[in-house]
């Protein structure tokens, strides 16, 4: 009998007997490839879309269990204008502008731009599949930054809130927010 070259599935020439087992062994093997793909593939943990123009937007986060993921996209498509910022748990945090410049502040993990007509930006969270790390946020935008939060870590992640830098300004409805698990 012949096999497949990658996953030694029968290949069953005119003159060979074809079993049962041989049969069910192959469908075993092909489910479980395709287990195997999917679970690589980013799961969509959370999805929002914004239904009216707010000066705030609080993101529960607490069901998520991210001792389970290597990292956590968190991808935003913001309407608006001016600069917003991304707050964990409305506690201290600290940031890098372009991995060089240090900015400290006392209300923000990252910041980001909004757009009228509506940019993507990416936040990589790397819990690294132990909830005890402390959180760490790498955001992909206009500029580069790496935030870090010293004193929580992802097992006590609550809550992450996205406001805009001035008072007068406003997240804009229609802006989506969607967060993805991503195993190795």
């Amino acid at each position: 009998m012949k096999y497949t070259e990658h996953y030694q599935l029968n290949q069953w020439d005119a003159a060979d007997r074809v079993l049962r087992e041989d049969f069910n062994a192959d469908n075993q093997k092909v489910d479980a490839a395709i287990a195997a793909c999917r679970a690589r593939d980013p799961q969509l943990l959370k999805s929002i879309i914004v239904s009216n123009d707010t000066s705030q937007l609080d993101i529960d986060v607490s069901d998520i269990d991210f001792g389970h993921w290597h990292t956590v996209l968190l991808r935003l498509e913001i309407l608006g204008d001016g600069e917003m910022r991304l707050r964990s748990n409305q506690s201290y945090s600290e940031f890098f502008n372009q991995f060089s410049v240090f900015e400290s502040t006392s209300d923000c993990l990252s910041k980001f731009p909004a757009r009228t007509a509506g940019q993507r930006h990416e936040i990589y969270f790397f819990p690294l599949c132990d909830k005890r790390r402390l959180i760490t946020a790498l955001t992909l935008s206009d500029t580069v930054l790496l935030g870090c939060n010293y004193q929580l870590s992802y097992e006590n992640l609550i809550t992450l809130t996205i406001f805009p830098k001035e008072p007068k300004q406003t997240l804009g409805a229609e802006s989506k927010i969607s967060l993805y698990g991503l195993h190795l």
